[in-house]
């Protein structure tokens, strides 16, 4: 009895505490937000007020310092795994880099395929991008070497794949009577012949559904002719990147 009365007793007293003296409680406690909490019960009238504004100052210092211990902490633990996994990593790059020298594009019509291509594009592309921030040195001279290699491939490969659209476009929209052709060496020219070319504002619809496509793809011009022997075609220049560039593709 003498126990449970001690307890009731002690509460009662702790319960009497002011808004600054349990502020303070927390803060020696190392509580800051709790203590922050109760230094924002005070009101401006009552003169501990100025205290209390001075210990919530005080308070979000501590608060920030030990953020930015937790993020400093955080971060030296990501760059020490980061390096432990350096060799696995450099690896991994120099797998990529092999199947870089060694892809082809598919030669197909299919979309199928051609996505599967792009998509192939893009990965290397995302690994790359990756690599940028890593902290070990010998990590980003591999990925130059991808870089270079990947320009390299895009080079020889673009040209291929710019066909492939065309392919697959001419099949696409021979129902319509419209015949697609690519022109120049490296197929950075597309042309579209039909009859329905004649009214400029099927042209301005053609051009703006491909127009987003045909810049990832790199290609320069794209013409419009209502027949083969068309003199006085329109043409719409796309000002694309070259083929060394390295963008993710969006179809």
């Amino acid at each position: 009895m003498k126990r449970f009365i001690g307890l009731i007793a002690i509460s009662i007293l702790a319960s009497c505490n002011t808004p600054l003296e349990n502020g303070l409680d927390h803060f020696s406690n190392k509580e800051f937000e709790d203590a922050i909490r109760k230094f924002e019960m005070i009101d401006p009238s009552d003169e501990s007020y100025d205290s209390a504004q001075k210990m919530i100052e005080l308070a979000n210092v501590q608060i920030n310092l030990i953020k930015r211990e937790t993020e400093k902490r955080d971060s030296l633990s990501k760059y020490e795994q980061l390096m432990s996994e350096k060799s696995d990593y450099i690896n991994k790059l120099l797998l990529e880099i092999d199947n870089i020298r060694k892809f082809n594009c598919s030669e197909s019509s299919v979309i199928d395929n051609i996505k599967s291509d792009i998509s192939t594009i893009n990965n290397w592309i995302n690994i790359i991008t990756e690599a940028r921030t890593h902290p070990a040195k010998e990590v980003r001279l591999v990925r130059n070497e991808m870089i270079r290699e990947l320009r390299k491939m895009q080079i020889s490969e673009f040209p291929i794949l710019r066909k492939n659209i065309v392919k697959y476009l001419d099949k696409q929209l021979w129902e319509d009577n419209i015949d697609v052709e690519s022109k120049g060496s490296a197929s950075r020219t597309v042309c579209f012949i039909g009859g329905r070319f004649a009214s400029n504002a099927a042209k301005k619809e053609y051009y703006e559904s491909l127009q987003s496509t045909f810049y990832a793809l790199r290609y320069g011009r794209i013409e419009f002719k209502w027949h083969e022997l068309d003199d006085e075609y329109t043409y719409y220049e796309m000002y694309a990147q070259g083929d060394s560039k390295i963008t993710t593709i969006i179809l």
